[in-house]
């Protein structure tokens, strides 16, 4: 039935049942507004480390560590990795959220700036970032269920016969794209529009996406209303446990059936196990791992749901510290697996599968028996949905704390409490639009990387720098908006600029020696005996458009014009108009150039600009520095008297600054801190030297 076996069907059945009870049995635990945001801060560090392992592990990552590393080689690992040597900062940054003692991120821009401008453009972006980020697990959910019910071709319709046979005229001619006359060059554009746009596909299913994710959210939604962030963090225990289980399912069975580590390595291009990629063989260089590494550093201070998951809803400082340390550490060791088995599945159905986000499902149907796809889909399902719980409480909790609680005040706790279930149901309506609109797992990452950087810059330095005026963050937040959402999305829709042809250019073809695996081609020369034998032969580095996502041909009354389709990058675009020659770098430099950019940019608007203005009050940063410094209690009463002291006397911890007679408001760092830096700093370096030995491995 619908592709699955009963055993499936089943294992899928409990697991839904197991998740809409604790929801239930959560929702009698929800009496006011901090209870159902924030667990009523009364997390422990077991709880923490799920709940943070939970909310920052979607379906899309393992699904995406799997799908770069089947695409570009373990290098695409990074996709996710790079969060990695992000993971020490967390050490310090828990504590933080937690001192901070506010319900939401809103919260911190309000008490920081006493601006509601500055709050709203924030509800506005944190409802933005967690619906495209729920978005992402509901695709990567939904194709793996697609590939995993495919029909057998007898039961295809005649409009999917027809299809897929346009599918396969697609995979030929794309084989065939060095030597192809202007006819089937065009065709070739044709029928690629079409698979861009899911038009055609290489298989048709019992169960699509559009039929699965609706259903998937409505699980979600049924548990995550019902009990808020009590039930988040405790599905999250529950589904993290199951994520384990999915990081080792398939690699077993599958190193089985290759021959082990050494039928691995003798069936699989060399540069498939470098994790550091070069120009020749991988988008993520040294210098675009950096980039992203910095961007994220930036960005993950502000991202919405950090207030409350990073620590803010932790009993107290430690278990904030441990929860959302270990807890992304844990991640950070999976993720390795999962892009192992990425390279594992390359290996062997690299000629099979033509879209990379579909990989790990197909490899879920080849490789695990009636039961254990059902367990695997279940996997995903608790990885999909314990980011989409805590993302959906969170968002809920932003717009009801920080844009309608100010416009209907006074109101019963219960009330506020409605709202925000209200709330979260839109936000899962919004995610569900947005997943069947992109229908691409790392398009819609891309997406999303660059926004945090927007409130990312302006959380680091307000909360270092007290001089931050209320104009200059304003200012920074707009700039990058303007930068990273609006222009992209903008400039393109204007004819002028989508068709000029001074805007329409390439980076330079270059000829790269690579070994890698016989094409047919390579055959027919006499450069191999069979197809898919390792060999080394000259490889052609593909153009790439410098300042769009792509350029297409398209037909007009003169004639055949090119046209940029996609986002334009305004960085690129600006530096293009200066002058500069940007055709000779790679695409890798062309992005690690741009995000340097996006992250240079609002700092420098920030200081010159506070510098220039008017600084916030004395009096409110007073207060705000006075409750941020002071330690939090385990005893709520005292934690209270302990932050009205501190308010009474701002100049309580100023001894304890790192230059006390400076507007910086750095701490001296305790024992706890840098020695906790310190080790985090190295367990990182043992997670990335696992990765080394992982792909180093060949025997048996």
């Amino acid at each position: 039935m619908l592709g699955l076996h009963f055993l499936d069907l089943l294992t899928i059945l409990v697991y839904f049942a197991a998740i809409v009870l604790i929801g239930y049995i959560a929702n009698k635990r929800i009496k006011d507004e901090e209870d159902f945001f924030l667990g009523g801060r009364k997390f422990g560090k077991l709880v923490s480390i799920f709940l943070a392992f939970g909310a920052g592990t979607s379906s899309d990552t393992a699904i995406t560590a799997s799908r770069e590393t089947y695409r570009a080689g373990m290098s695409g690992i990074w996709v996710q990795l790079l969060w990695l040597f992000v993971t020490p900062f967390y050490w310090i940054l828990a504590p933080w959220y937690r001192r901070l003692r506010v319900l939401t991120g809103g919260d911190y821009f309000d008490e920081r700036f006493d601006s509601s401008w500055l709050t709203n453009l924030y509800v506005f972006f944190g409802l933005l970032w967690f619906m495209f980020y729920i978005a992402i697990g509901f695709t990567a959910i939904g194709k793996t269920v697609e590939i995993v019910t495919v029909k057998p071709e007898s039961e295809y319709t005649q409009i999917e016969k027809h299809k897929a046979g346009l599918y396969q005229e697609y995979k030929s001619l794309l084989e065939r794209q060095q030597v192809l006359d202007s006819d089937e060059r065009q065709r070739l554009n044709e029928l690629s529009g079409q698979v861009r746009h899911g038009e055609i596909k290489a298989f048709y299913s019992y169960i699509t996406s559009s039929a699965s994710i609706p259903v998937i959210a409505l699980i979600v939604i049924i548990y995550g209303v019902l009990g808020g962030l009590f039930a988040a963090a405790w599905t999250d225990t529950l589904q993290g446990m199951l994520i384990i289980v999915l990081s080792v399912l398939l690699l077993p069975t599958g190193l089985s059936e290759i021959g082990w580590f050494s039928g691995l390595h003798a069936k699989t291009p060399d540069y498939m196990f470098n994790i550091i990629g070069s120009a020749a063989t991988s988008e993520y260089t040294w210098h675009y791992i950096i980039a992203l590494i910095v961007m994220n550093l930036v960005g993950v201070a502000a991202q919405p749901h950090i207030f409350a998951i990073g620590g803010g809803g932790a009993k107290d400082e430690l278990s904030a510290r441990i929860g959302l340390v270990f807890g992304n550490f844990l991640k950070r060791f999976v993720t390795i697996l999962w892009a192992f088995t990425g390279v594992l599945a390359f290996a062997l159905y690299g000629k099979v599968v033509g879209d990379p986000d579909m990989i790990w499902g197909y490899a879920t149907s080849q490789l695990l028996g009636p039961g254990f796809v059902g367990l695997m889909i279940a996997c995903l399902l608790a990885a999909a949905m314990s980011s989409a719980d805590a993302f959906m409480i969170s968002g809920s909790a932003l717009f009801t704390k920080n844009l309608y609680r100010p416009l209907r005040p006074h109101k019963p706790e219960k009330h506020y409490v409605a709202t925000g279930r209200l709330v979260s149901v839109g936000m899962i309506l919004g995610a569900i639009a947005l997943a069947l609109y992109f229908n691409n797992v790392l398009s819609l990452i891309k997406y999303i990387w660059q926004l945090p950087i927007i409130f990312g810059s302006v959380f680091w330095l307000s909360i270092l720098w007290r001089r931050v005026s209320k104009s200059a963050a304003l200012t920074a937040v707009i700039y990058s908006g303007l930068m990273i959402i609006i222009l992209p999305a903008l400039l393109p829709q204007i004819g002028a600029i989508s068709g000029n042809e001074s805007l329409l250019i390439y980076t330079e073809k270059q000829m790269v020696t690579v070994r890698a695996g016989a094409t047919e081609q390579d055959v027919e020369l006499g450069l191999a005996e069979e197809v898919g034998d390792v060999i080394t032969k000259e490889h052609p580095l593909p153009s790439v458009p410098v300042l769009f996502e792509t350029i297409i041909e398209k037909e007009s009354p003169e004639g055949i014009q090119l046209r940029g389709e996609g986002k334009i990058n305004p960085n690129l675009l600006i530096l293009h108009l200066l002058g500069a020659d940007l055709r000779s770098l790679s695409h890798s430099g062309l992005m690690t150039l741009s995000y340097a950019i996006d992250i240079i940019m609002p700092f420098l608007l920030m200081i010159i600009i506070s510098l220039l203005t008017t600084p916030v009050s004395a009096t409110r940063l007073d207060r705000f520095y006075a409750k941020f410094q002071t330690p939090v209690q385990k005893d709520p009463e005292t934690d209270r008297e302990q932050v009205n002291e501190s308010i009474q006397n701002p100049k309580r911890y100023r001894a304890k600054k790192l230059f006390p007679h400076s507007s910086w408001e750095i701490m001296k760092p305790t024992p706890i801190v840098l020695w906790g830096f310190i080790a985090c700093f190295a367990i990182a370096v043992a997670v990335m030297g696992f990765a080394f030995l992982v792909v180093n491995i060949q025997w048996p």
